[in-house]
């Protein structure tokens, strides 16, 4: 009975103590990050980076409702975090990725529809950058222009108006050429332009960066083995994340 008594009372003390260590450890994260602005990245698995989520892992319990920022990642397929990550290093900023595998910009009754998650995510918390990508995924519907929100043209004018109506420096990424649809993007990405201009929220388009997906040079040089065309490796966002930090100095 002694020993057990004498192993329940250690075991309560380490109980005890580990809880006042992880107190103390947030409380401290919390004052050192709080004077930093914050910065929220909202897009598909471009954004997303491919990090590979497990659900016993508590980020892939948060990554469905909000976009936390834990010191916990998981081994990426085509880099590590993405611009979100190299963007938020180099800025100095507390960052927080809501990128989602598949994500469209039109509501498509999924989880995922960033015109969805811009107009959730915009109301939960304040931040002070709120930066949205997207578009690759709604070239395989040919279903831009029309009247509702199940249209990506029509999703775009929504999130531009929703972002407008935010007190943060905000702005839309137009996505570079991949291989799947250079002609597709042309258009498309044309589109995107014109209706971030007709709402005044700032854009930074992509196809006009060095990181060509959609040529055998590009795919050699910034691609994964050549069989992606459409994801970055750690190399190719790094070009990209140079890009958007001198953007981002404009807004």
């Amino acid at each position: 009975m002694k020993i057990l008594k004498k192993i329940g009372s250690w075991t309560g003390k380490t109980v005890l103590t580990l809880s006042a260590v992880y107190l103390l450890l947030n409380i401290y994260t919390y004052v050192r990050e709080s004077g930093k602005p914050k910065i929220l990245f909202i897009g598909d698995s471009v954004t997303d980076a491919k990090i590979n989520y497990k659900l016993w892992h508590p980020y892939s319990l948060f990554r469905y409702c909000y976009a936390w920022k834990l010191p916990i990642y998981h081994e990426a397929l085509y880099a590590h975090g993405g611009w979100c990550r190299l963007v938020g290093e180099k800025k100095g900023w507390n960052w927080y990725n809501s990128g989602s595998g598949g994500a469209r910009l039109a509501e498509n009754g999924r989880y995922n529809s960033i015109v969805r998650r811009v107009e959730v995510l915009t109301r939960m918390k304040k931040f002070d950058y709120v930066i949205v990508s997207g578009g690759i995924n709604d070239l395989d519907d040919d279903h831009w222009i029309g009247g509702d929100r199940t249209y990506s043209i029509q999703a775009l004018r929504e999130i531009c108006a929703t972002l407008k109506g935010t007190k943060a420096k905000v702005g839309f990424i137009i996505p570079y050429y991949t291989g799947n649809a250079h002609g597709k993007m042309g258009v498309y990405g044309d589109m995107m332009r014109q209706v971030c201009e007709e709402y005044h929220v700032p854009y930074l388009d992509q196809r006009e960066s060095v990181v060509r997906l959609d040529t055998s040079e590009g795919v050699r040089t910034y691609g994964i083995d050549g069989k992606d065309r459409l994801h970055c490796n750690e190399q190719a966002y790094e070009i990209l994340s140079e890009s958007i930090c001198r953007w981002l100095d404009t807004l």
